[in-house]
């Protein structure tokens, strides 16, 4: 189902139809309202992507820019948090371990689904927290409550940046950035000596 919407204080969700039926986007979308927010959904299948790399969130649930500037500031109350982790958990449940397959007849691979939260400070300043692999509903939570303090911390891009990509590290209790142009760029200089190898 795709019901893009546009405002302040829309949480948005891109997501592969099959994992999340329209009983749990009703779900969602009346929690969402339940805090005084508008849900907007967007179902991806059909869609043409030319990579679904290790740099991006294959299914994401994009944060208001309401509730972020909520987070900032201070002021974002428990229950709205609590209402945003309920939905986010559940769509965690849904395509946790779920896969995905990409390319055609003769070079078809599948790879398992990454999911996570968007934040957007501004057109420049991205964050993508990803919330796939071997994780409990448990760490989840703790994870995600971690997000507000690093929100919160963040600065401005000048100039755009493609969106850090951030992992949850379980033992250090943490979130770890990386940095994905300085990561493009060091792919982009491997191609390069591979092809002048290549030429030898």
């Amino acid at each position: 189902m795709k019901s893009i919407k546009s405002g302040e204080n829309v949480f948005h969700l891109f997501y592969f139809g099959g994992m999340i039926t329209q009983s749990d986007l009703l779900e969602y979308e009346k929690s969402i309202k339940d805090i005084g927010s508008e849900f907007s959904s967007y179902d991806k299948n059909g869609d043409f992507y030319a990579s679904l790399d290790s740099f991006t969130l294959d299914v994401c649930f994009i944060l208001s820019q309401m509730t972020i500037q909520g987070i900032i500031s201070n002021t974002i109350n428990s229950a709205t948090w609590d209402s945003i982790k309920y939905v986010v958990l559940n769509i965690w449940n849904k395509v946790k371990n779920k896969e995905i397959g990409k390319g055609n007849s003769s070079d078809f691979t599948k790879k398992t689904i990454s999911f996570g939260i968007k934040v957007s400070l501004n057109k420049n300043t991205n964050f993508n927290f990803n919330l796939s692999g071997d994780l409990s509903e448990k760490i989840v939570l703790e994870s995600l409550d971690k997000t507000l303090e690093l929100i919160k911390s963040q600065k401005t891009n000048s100039k755009f940046k493609h969106p850090s990509l951030l992992t949850y590290d379980k033992k250090k209790g943490k979130w770890k950035s990386l940095d994905v142009d300085e990561e493009m760029r060091k792919i982009a200089l491997k191609q390069i000596e591979k092809q002048k190898k290549d030429k030898e």
